[in-house]
């Protein structure tokens, strides 16, 4: 059987592209805030950390069937939480709760279901 024949180019960067163009802080338009408005400080990791939130949040990311969301909202929650932490608590290795956050990653319902119940808990 003769072998195939592969490409050796690799894709090019995008900071080497033609089409690419830097990324510039000047083109952004200037919003200037009422003066004497309050500023509220935000914290997204506040958020991250809670379950009732996260919790809702995948629920509806299952409902309306949108599996990548799902798997970025859990992956956000537990790289807040610590990835160990949420091992250790779910009686999943590490090793797995490592794989199931890649991108392209089909864990089982099982292991979901477990950090779903850790995070519930937590």
């Amino acid at each position: 059987m003769a072998k195939a024949k592969t490409s050796r180019q690799r894709g090019e960067s995008l900071r080497t592209t033609s089409k690419s163009k830097p990324f510039n802080l000047d083109k952004f338009e200037v919003v200037t805030l009422k003066k004497g408005a309050p500023i509220k400080a935000y914290d997204p990791k506040a958020t991250l950390r809670d379950s009732r939130f996260v919790g809702a949040a995948l629920i509806e990311a299952l409902i309306e069937g949108d599996v990548e969301a799902f798997k970025e909202i859990l992956k956000a929650h537990v790289e807040t939480l610590g990835k160990d932490f949420v091992a250790a608590r779910s009686g999943v290795s590490r090793s797995t709760v490592f794989r199931m956050l890649e991108p392209g990653s089909n864990p089982t319902l099982n292991n979901v279901a477990k950090v779903f119940r850790a995070l519930k808990a937590g």
